[in-house]
């Protein structure tokens, strides 16, 4: 007896062994399958390590159970893994885990996912799977986390997902789902986070779908939710702590019994269309850190009750009609990093109070009314200090030196205020300061020294990558220090401060300045060579200056700009032949200078040219008939010059030529029929030449033209009267002595002809003389 009972336990042993194996193997089996899947592995880490040689269980990213040695989780986070998930996938019956995060996987999500129905936690963000949510997933009753965010997942969310009731944290954000929430998920009784920001969901929020205790966040930002707030919404989520409706076009007031939501951290409402005004008592939510109000219709005063939430760090809200004075309760806010009341209708003054929150990291109250001056004294300190941008207000007095004990300042906005007295010299203690914007100011230097000083003390700030200082009275020298700014320097802006003197030389080192404006003030002398040396420059302007000499050929090394002003100047001799190497220029004013010599041929090969404009100068010779047809030229004045011969036919294939001037030359000719093709011409000035002929027809087709002078040339003929004719005057016409219309003012009136009785007398005169030959032979014959 004791023998079979022995033999029975050693045949099931047996068996549980062989079924142990056989289901071993079947794990195995689907993990290679899923490794097969895999077309890129970076590091080589599936490939050198998931091999037969050792136990599945000791593979990189898989568990398995102790006892059964089952896989239990598979997690391959943030490998750089590409390719599709394996359908084998669904063969790991004994999986809780899936985590794939952060990898290429693509593709559409497996159906036999829903095979594994002890999986608590599929995790996929951050992938490119796509397609619709498969519904064999809600077989997969115990699942309590989904991230699917991050995906290209589309279609709209189904309402088995409903079923999943044991749900805690729902995440589909930043795919494409469209439609309604479904109104299943009030099932998911345990759900504690729900996440579908940056989708394209549309319709009103159901609310009551959120009548659920467990809530605690809900984050909808940027889709197209509509309707209102929730007057109840504290009572439907009495656990709610972050709420995020941004970016959508939600509307209507704030209700007023929010302020009971006792345990919010985080309220972001920006980007909607909510108006009437903020709540009174809405510092009743004492644990609010995060506060999101910029980007709607909210007018009124600040309260100055936003003073209690003592624990806010980000307070935000710009882009509104709020009025008033900025309560200086505010200062309270000893944790507060931002704030962000920008583009209202704010006045008064800045508190001074505010300037000692030592936590302010960013200030933002650029746009409003305020005025007064800021604090100068050395008591106030901004030490966690990175952006202070107060442009585009009425504030006055000098800059505050405390500003440069603000270690950490990287961005500084003071443009667009009434600032006055010396740009300090000690900003340059500022090593991280990145942008500096100082424009229309009346700002000067220190101690009326012609020596601009402060942008000496600029270049130690090593990190600076853009300085604007425009329309102030500054009036001094540029100094030769200016080439050494850092190689982090790429913007350097000085429109309308009276600069005068030369341009240094050195600063030809500024090697990776992108954008160089000197416009409208009094620098002189010649352009340096060494500005051919800014082999990184997009835009130079230094136009409205007192500049001469030649243009230098050095310009023709600039092969990255992409904007030339050097108008209103004294330069003069020839436009450089080279000026055809600036292959993506698309802007060049020379106008109002005293060039000469004819215009090169190279010019005509800029196929990006849009803005062309040489008037006012003292160019020769003729245009070329074989010059480039553009597809781009959008404007081009060559008026005020003494260019000659024919107007080119090609000019007629510049398909979006919107205005175009030729007064004042010598072109003879006709005026090309091709013009009749530039369909979107609005402007033509060819007054003040030679031209002859009379004025093509095909101009009437020209249905955009609202301005036309042809007036002191040779032009013969009718004038056309239909198409934008039908609004010409005589202003356009006048000087053309042989010209002639119908009903215009002031231009002779066309002979009237009546066409049938003209084309019968000339069949009549024909006749005649035909009879009169033929006597006329008879009789020549009769004499011979």
């Amino acid at each position: 007896m004791k023998f079979l009972l022995g033999l029975l336990l050693v045949q099931s042993c047996m068996i549980c062994l062989a079924f142990s194996f056989s289901s071993n193997l079947t794990d195995q089996s689907a993990l290679l399958a899923f490794r097969n899947e895999i077309t890129t592995d970076p590091n080589n880490i599936l490939a050198g390590n998931w091999t037969t040689k050792i136990s599945f269980c000791n593979w990189v990213g898989v568990s398995c159970s102790r006892q059964r040695q089952r896989v239990r989780a598979l997690e391959l986070r943030n490998m750089g893994l590409q390719g599709t998930i394996s359908p084998y996938v669904g063969n790991l019956s004994f999986l809780v885990k899936l985590d794939l995060r952060n990898n290429s996987f693509h593709g559409p999500l497996t159906h036999e996912i829903g095979r594994l129905s002890r999986m608590k936690a599929l995790i996929l963000q951050e992938n490119k799977v796509q397609g619709i949510i498969p519904p064999t997933l809600f077989h997969c009753r115990l699942l309590q986390s989904i991230s699917l965010s991050n995906n290209l997942f589309s279609g709209q969310i189904p309402e088995e997902l409903g079923t999943l009731s044991k749900v805690q944290i729902l995440y589909l954000g930043f795919n494409n789902f469209t439609g309604t929430i479904p109104s299943s998920l009030a099932n998911l009784s345990t759900l504690q986070v729900f996440g579908l920001s940056d989708n394209a969901m549309s319709g009103s929020i159901p609310w009551t779908t959120f009548n659920i205790s467990s809530l605690f966040e809900i984050d909808l930002t940027n889709n197209r939710f509509s309707g209102s707030l929730a007057v109840d919404i504290c009572q439907l989520c009495p656990r709610l702590q972050g709420l995020y409706l941004s970016s959508n076009y939600l509307g209507g007031q704030i209700p007023s019994l929010l302020s009971n939501c006792s345990e919010l951290t985080a309220l972001s409402l920006s980007s909607n269309r909510f108006e009437g005004s903020i709540l009174r008592n809405i510092g009743n939510l004492h644990m609010l850190e995060l506060l999101y109000l910029g980007g709607n219709n909210f007018e009124g005063t600040l309260p100055p009750s936003l003073g209690n939430m003592s624990n806010l760090w980000q307070l935000a809200i710009e882009g509104n009609y709020i009025q008033g004075h900025i309560p200086p309760e505010l200062a309270r806010l000893s944790n507060l990093r931002e704030l962000s009341l920008g583009d209202n209708n704010l006045t008064g003054i800045i508190p001074e109070q505010i300037f000692n929150i030592s936590s302010l990291q960013d200030i933002y109250m650029n746009f409003n009314f305020l005025d007064g001056n800021l604090p100068t004294t050395a008591v106030f300190c901004l030490p966690s200090l990175e952006a202070l941008a107060l442009g585009g207000n009425r504030l006055s007095g000098n800059i505050p030196y405390f500003l440069s004990n603000s270690s950490k300042l990287s961005v500084l906005s003071l443009e667009n205020n009434l600032f006055s007295g010396p740009i300090p010299t000690s900003l340059g203690n500022l090593e991280l300061l990145k942008k500096l914007y100082m424009a229309h100011n009346q700002l000067t230097t220190e101690n009326g020294s012609p020596q601009l000083s402060f942008l000496t003390a600029l270049t130690r700030c090593r990190s600076l990558e853009e300085l604007d200082f425009s329309n102030n009275p500054i009036d001094g020298i540029l100094p030769n220090s200016i080439g050494n700014f850092s190689s982090s320097f790429q913007s350097f802006f000085a429109f309308g401060c009276q600069i005068r003197g030369p341009i240094p030389r050195e600063i030809g080192s500024l090697k990776n300045l992108i954008f160089l404006g000197l416009s409208r003030n009094n620098v002189s002398r010649s352009i340096p060579s060494s500005v051919g040396a800014l082999k990184s420059l997009q835009r130079l302007y230094l136009d409205g200056n007192k500049l001469e000499g030649l243009i230098p050929q050095e310009l023709c090394q600039l092969l990255r700009v992409g904007e030339l002003s050097l108008q209103s100047n004294v330069l003069l001799g020839p436009i450089p032949a080279c000026i055809g190497n600036l292959r993506h220029l698309q802007q060049l004013d020379l106008s109002s200078n005293n060039l000469n010599s004819s215009i090169p041929m190279s010019l005509w090969t800029l196929e990006y040219l849009l803005f062309l404009n040489l008037s006012t100068n003292s160019l020769g010779g003729s245009m070329p008939s074989q010059m480039r047809m553009s597809n781009v030229m959008n404007k081009m004045d060559l008026s005020k010059n003494q260019i000659e011969g024919i107007i080119p036919p090609t000019i007629g294939s510049f398909k979006v030529l919107i205005a175009l001037n030729l007064s004042r030359n010598s072109f003879q000719g006709l005026i090309p029929e091709s013009f009749g093709d530039l369909a979107g011409l609005e402007f033509m000035d060819l007054s003040y030449n030679n031209i002859s002929g009379t004025i093509p027809r095909s101009l009437q087709k020209l249905r955009f033209l609202t301005y036309l002078n042809l007036s002191y040339n040779k032009l013969s003929g009718e004038i056309p009267n239909k198409g934008s004719f039908v609004n010409f005057t005589a202003q356009s016409f006048m000087g053309n002595e042989a010209l002639c219309g119908q009903s215009i003012p002031q231009i002779p009136t066309c002979t009237i002809r009546n066409t049938h009785k003209m084309q019968t007398i000339q069949i009549f005169l024909k006749f005649i003389v035909k009879t009169r030959k033929k006597k006329k032979k008879k009789k020549i014959f009769f004499l011979e």
